[in-house]
């Protein structure tokens, strides 16, 4: 009897063994399955391996959309930055500049994924680039290791990577989605999952509380020291280095052809979110100004705009949400639209 009691258990041993078998090798397939899918199909419309033809917004996620935006090749110009220039729309800015813009800003990013992104752009340009508006804020002015930001997960993978690191990352949850996205807009004729040109909706009193809440992203965390004005009034030597995040900067443009038009916009503050006066952090951003004047003296065809100072805007509650912000709402956006274009027009 025990002889049979341990046939059967042999049996049905064996016969877990061949599900479990059966099992895993249905997932490898599956999994091998989705991976060529993702490849095949490109959610992030990257241009690698896909026989699918055109450019399409197939995924959610800021950050992943824009590659697929940055490609395409009838925007020849490009707004770069956060969510203070997020606003900008390139719709208006092609009418006032007769330009075709792009709309890059991801809310939240600091300025190393600024540069990542203005790169790819301009390595999907060449010679073809028209200009950019780079809307820079105080975070550029931290020196390295001051800097906090709440975007870690930035995709460098999908911007500045080799076809291997590529596909190493490219399959993921999101990649299915937008996998199966992209089969809908080829064959059912799905509409595209966001605006091609990056353009946002005027943003709710909702949506400005929220980016508000962000604020902490961008402060300069330094306690108020006193700075005499003649310390850093007037126009000084900054030595390099001091300003890591600007001497990027001053680099990367520098790697663009020189009669490319480049706009750096400084958005304005409310009064209440400035630097107080005196303190160290009017003295770092004081000098960090001037190694951004320096750019515009070194390169040609650049301007800064800088409404990140206390004028009559920042006590302008039409402006803001409210005086503490530092975030301009739609008032301000229409009137940095024509400036902005006023100072490219300046510059052909």
């Amino acid at each position: 009897m025990s002889s049979s009691i341990s046939s059967s258990d042999g049996i049905d041993s064996g016969r877990w063994r061949r599900w479990i078998v059966r099992f895993l090798a249905s997932v490898l397939c599956a999994v091998a399955a989705g991976y060529a899918a993702t490849v095949l199909c490109d959610p992030y419309s990257t241009g690698r391996f896909s026989p699918l033809n055109g450019i399409d917004i197939a995924i959610s996620g800021r950050a992943l959309q824009n590659y697929a935006r940055l490609r395409v090749a009838r925007f020849d110009s490009a707004i770069i930055g956060n969510s203070h220039g997020l606003y900008i729309d390139p719709l208006q800015m092609d009418a006032f500049t007769g330009r075709h813009f792009v709309q890059l800003g991801i809310t939240g990013i600091g300025a190393d994924v600024q540069l990542a992104v203005a790169r790819a752009f301009a390595r999907e340009r060449q010679e073809m680039l028209g200009s950019l508006v780079w809307v820079v804020d105080d975070g550029w002015c931290a020196r390295d290791g001051e800097f906090a930001h709440d975007y870690d997960h930035f995709p460098f993978w999908l911007y500045e990577s080799s076809t291997r690191a590529y596909l190493l990352h490219v399959f993921s949850i999101d990649a299915i989605q937008g996998t199966l996205y992209c089969l809908g807009i080829h064959f059912l004729h799905w509409p595209q999952f966001a605006e091609l040109n990056g353009r946002w909706a005027a943003p709710t009193n909702a949506e400005l509380s929220a980016i508000e809440s962000k604020r902490s992203a961008f402060a300069l965390h330094h306690d108020p020291a006193p700075a005499t004005s003649a310390s850093y009034g007037g126009r000084r030597e900054v030595p390099t280095g001091e300003y890591a995040f600007v001497d990027r900067l001053e680099s990367a443009l520098a790697e663009l052809d020189p009669q490319t038009p480049v706009v750096l916009f400084f958005m304005p503050y409310g009064a209440a979110a400035l630097p107080q006066s005196g303190s160290h952090a009017e003295a770092v951003l004081a000098q960090c100004k001037v190694r951004f004047d320096d750019i515009v003296r070194v390169r040609p065809r650049t301007s800064v705009i800088d409404h990140f100072v206390d004028n009559p805007i920042a006590h302008d509650p039409r402006y803001f949400s409210d005086l503490t912000s530092n975030h301009v709402g739609v008032p301000y956006f229409k009137i940095a639209e024509r400036e902005i274009a006023s100072a490219l027009g300046a510059m052909r």
